[in-house]
């Protein structure tokens, strides 16, 4: 069994919803109305600007009984009181003599805009959930390659400098570290035959060795 359709209508200062089955006002403030009364005021809002007969009228709010003419004509007189009608001004409901009524308020189907709207959100939450796609980020967010590689590169390049220092120091560090600042330190033995030769041959050039 199909399920009915479901309306949202909006006339004058009023809202009609027939999921709800509740009339309120504008500023949200709900008009009770009984189920009779009701059926009433929704089956002239769907056939807005029709002339509606009283035994057409009874037969959609009654249908399953046999009902006298005054009650539909107290669902209606119920309907203007709430509406705020007075007599010889009638901006909702009017009677056309000798036929029935006519409800002439301009109504407004607000169902088609409301539910687009929302299958629109919901759709595209639910497209984004089967791609398993994520919103992208902030513009703001986002990081240039450049800025990143940049410092990057000089750390880089100080663990180079800084490493080379070190290993090129590495033997007077550690010669330093072997003797303590004051004591001798020993020359190696090439250094010192070197020398010795160098001494020697001074020794047989000079004048004063030679004498």
């Amino acid at each position: 069994m199909q399920a009915a359709t479901v309306h949202l209508y909006e006339f004058g200062d009023f809202r009609l919803d027939t999921a709800k089955r509740v009339l309120r006002q504008l500023d949200g403030t709900t008009v009770p109305l009984t189920p009779r009364v009701f059926e009433t005021l929704l089956y002239m809002v769907e056939h807005h600007d029709t002339v509606l007969d009283k035994e057409r009228l009874m037969e959609a709010v009654w249908p399953d009984s046999i009902v006298e003419e005054n009650n539909l004509s107290q669902n209606i007189s119920t309907l203007r009181r709430i509406f705020g009608e007075m007599p010889g001004s009638h901006g909702y409901i009017v009677t056309v003599p000798g036929r029935g009524y006519r409800f002439v308020a301009e109504v407004s189907d607000l169902t088609n805009n409301g539910s687009a709207a929302v299958k629109a959100k919901q759709g595209s939450g639910s497209t984004l959930a089967e791609n398993g796609t994520k919103p992208a980020p902030a513009k703001g967010r986002q990081q240039s390659p450049g800025k990143t590689g940049g410092p990057l590169a000089l750390a880089v390049l100080g663990v180079i400098v800084l490493t080379a220092a070190i290993l090129a120091r590495g033997p007077s560090v550690g010669l330093l570290k072997k003797h303590r600042i004051g004591d001798a330190v020993p020359v190696r033995s090439d250094v010192h035959r070197h020398l010795q030769y160098s001494g020697r041959d001074f020794r047989q050039r000079s004048p004063i060795a030679c004498t």
